[in-house]
């Protein structure tokens, strides 16, 4: 009976000792399926995080290339390098981060893709912005081709037009009276108050003065006096009762444009005026009194206006 209970009892512990074993052996065996399992996660994990860094240098050397373009349109690119920098210490912090476990990799990986987001957020906005300022830099050219060849139009026009007028004060010159001259011209240029002004857009009439002298007895007497007021470019200013009329003198003739005429008697020495109020603004820039008569031009003067 001793040995039968003995036997038992032997045969008991070897069981529970193999029972033992077996559930050591399992859990030994579940504990190292999850470690391999974390040791996978933890090295995908690193792969993922060495390929963003990797993305990210690719983004930073094409952001920078964008800036440096941006560069060349003369753009203002203080933000774009304080991004630049402030990238570059973000992803120098991640880089000195070397976690191994789950966790910290986790939080690497997600300030790497922020970063990431954040520029190609920025990268698209500098191409947009490229395109945009590389239209308005073609408008540009093209309204610049535009205006110098307008500019060119116009200097030849000018020189066309400064030509013709060179003629035209050549040919009345030619028309000059042979022995009554007009002298001693001054040009008042007033405002409405007859205050006097140079400045163009506040003249608003013109006191004109000047002596006729040593008149010959021949043409003393009565006479029509004509006023003649033009631009630089010969051109009269706008009157609105403009008095056109055919002047001879010395086998020449010439049809002005006065804006003023009256009647005078001529005596051997005196002198005379006009009074003209201006029918519209006068520009900027130099115009010629002139007197004219039946005996042809008596004299002229210039007077600026700014």
């Amino acid at each position: 009976m001793n040995n039968n209970r003995t036997v038992v009892i032997l045969a008991s512990l070897l069981l529970l000792s193999l029972i033992g074993l077996g559930w050591l052996w399992m859990k030994s065996s579940r504990l190292q399926g999850e470690n391999t399992g974390f040791e996978t996660q933890v090295d995908s994990l690193s792969t993922l995080k060495y390929d963003l860094l990797d993305n990210i240098d690719s983004l930073q050397t094409a952001y920078q290339l964008i800036i440096a373009r941006n560069d060349s349109l003369n753009v203002s690119l203080e933000d774009a390098l304080q991004n630049v920098a402030s990238q570059n210490e973000q992803l120098k912090s991640i880089r000195r981060q070397s976690s191994n476990d789950k966790k910290g990799l986790l939080q690497e990986i997600n300030q790497l893709r922020a970063l990431k987001a954040e520029l190609e957020g920025n990268i698209g906005r500098l191409v947009e912005e490229n395109e945009s300022l590389r239209q308005e830099n073609s408008q540009l050219t093209e309204q610049v081709a535009t205006t110098e060849k307008r500019n060119q139009e116009l200097t030849e026009k000018s020189s066309q037009l400064e030509s013709a007028n060179l003629t035209l004060q050549s040919d009345l010159s030619q028309l000059r009276a042979a022995s009554v001259r007009a002298s001693g011209f001054l040009v008042d240029l007033q405002t409405r108050s007859a205050k006097t002004t140079s400045k163009s857009g506040r003249v608003k009439n013109l006191s004109i003065a000047f002596d006729v002298l040593n008149v010959p007895q021949e043409h003393q007497g009565t006479h029509t006096l004509y006023l003649v007021i033009t631009d630089a470019s010969g051109n009269p200013i706008a009157s609105d009762n403009p008095i056109r009329k055919r002047i001879e003198a010395n086998g020449r003739v010439a049809e002005i444009i006065a804006q003023q005429s009256k009647e005078v008697t001529l005596e051997e020495s005196q002198r005379l005026n006009f009074n003209y109020p201006v029918s519209e603004k006068l520009k900027k820039g130099t115009y010629q009194v002139s007197i004219y008569s039946d005996l042809g031009l008596l004299g002229s003067s210039n007077v600026k206006l700014t």
